[in-house]
């Protein structure tokens, strides 16, 4: 291997180098490959976020959202990679991811 490619990779970055090793198709994969990671990173948080409001919230606020204190347990104990288990769209309500 040339140890110019290898510096010019770490400088360049990873990107770069893959348009002019593999070309234009894997260089568009990858980049909708970091894409789709970052959607999802931001999805996690948000459900962790979510998740932390659900724990948070008092008697009146669960029952004003129509959730009893063992739903909203459940709910918030999930790790932030599952989808939520409380069916938004039976109950006339958009799902928050």
């Amino acid at each position: 291997m040339d140890t110019r490619n290898c510096t010019r990779t770490i400088s360049g970055g990873f990107l770069p180098w893959a348009y002019r090793v593999c070309g234009p198709a894997v260089g568009a994969w990858l980049k909708g490959a970091r894409g789709w990671a970052l959607e999802k990173v931001a999805i996690w948080q948000q459900r962790q976020r979510y998740r932390a409001y659900l724990a948070a919230m008092g008697e009146r606020e669960l029952r004003d959202v129509g959730l009893c204190r063992t739903d909203a347990e459940r709910e918030a104990n999930r790790a932030f990679w599952r989808p939520p288990a409380i069916d938004e769209a039976s109950r006339g309500r958009t799902p928050w991811t």
